[in-house]
């Protein structure tokens, strides 16, 4: 099944995913009114997330446009709404409810603090945040790919973070807008700019699952550089696509952030960005954990 274009990092793109629904199933969707009285906590091309008295304190919706939902938003709304009711993970965004107000389709969904994003701005690296995001990222991504969920749009605005308290951060994943239940084998690109894979191509079959590493590891090379350094563009920059690999400039510009003092496993970045899709590894949840706990009785936090 054939994949799509890259398009900008705060876009995302679609194509072919699940056997769609037809209408039926959007007139399936039950009738109900939104809260009276609600606050606009986060707003977006197509849909608005809203808060309300009226509904529990740990819940959000996500009010989608009825006026958006033509074509391909209708597919894409339909796919993450099956996805989501397959999923039950405690480390992927949990959906409550679905229903239909007069201009919107309205998913009441587990509410966080704010995404991964919109967290780091401004931000120095932080190794405990880093070990918690692989910690659980590493689980979220092997339980979708479990179920043969492609995500296809790893990036830190779909990761969302709960819990006030620091030491008891956890990192969820979200938006299967353009995910997809297939087999591992896609063609073209998908997903937001600087998270796709070198070997993503409208020519080639690659392995959807490693693509969903790579871009995990895009994540976590964000949190190491800084949003300020990691450009949309940064990684493909430094691909030769004459030789079908990355360039020396990559691993020169690695260096220098290795050199740079980051208490971090290195060896993660090399297996999560790996130029051969077939050595490309999720890090070791295990090996994480224990070195994590080590870290934090040596500075005291247990």
């Amino acid at each position: 099944m054939e994949d799509t274009i890259l398009v900008p990092r705060s876009e995302s793109c679609g194509g072919p995913a699940l056997k769609l629904f037809n209408d039926n199933f959007i007139n399936s969707i039950k009738f109900k009114n939104l809260p009276k009285k609600y606050e606009l906590i986060g707003k977006g091309s197509y849909s608005r997330i809203i808060i309300s008295e009226e509904i529990e304190n740990d819940k959000v919706i996500k009010c989608i446009r009825k006026s958006s939902v033509q074509s391909n938003n209708r597919k894409y709304l339909i796919n993450e709404i099956k996805i989501m009711k397959q999923i039950n993970n405690d480390l992927i965004v949990k959906m409550f409810d679905l229903f239909q107000s007069e201009d919107s389709f309205n998913i009441l969904l587990e509410r966080g603090i704010m995404d991964l994003f919109v967290f780091s701005k401004n931000k120095q690296y932080s190794k405990k945040i880093c070990n918690f995001i692989l910690r659980d990222l590493s689980i979220s991504i092997e339980y979708i790919h479990s179920m043969s969920i492609y995500h296809r749009d790893i990036k830190s605005e779909n990761i969302i973070i709960f819990n006030e308290n620091e030491e008891n951060y956890q990192f969820k994943l979200s938006d299967f807008g353009i995910s997809i239940v297939d087999n591992d084998a896609g063609i073209g690109k998908c997903g937001s700019i600087g998270f796709n894979s070198p070997e993503m191509s409208n020519k080639i079959q690659f392995s959807r699952k490693k693509a969903d590493y790579w871009a995990f590891g895009a994540v976590i090379l964000e949190q190491l550089l800084g949003q300020h350094r990691f450009v949309n563009e940064w990684l493909m920059l430094y691909y030769d696509r004459k030789h079908k690999k990355l360039s020396n400039l990559y691993e020169n510009a690695l260096k220098i952030f290795k050199k740079e003092g980051f208490d971090f496993d290195w060896s993660i970045l090399d297996n999560l960005l790996n130029i051969d899709p077939n050595r490309r590894y999720l890090p070791n949840n295990t090996k994480i954990i224990n070195n994590f706990t080590n870290f934090l009785i040596k500075n005291k936090s247990i």
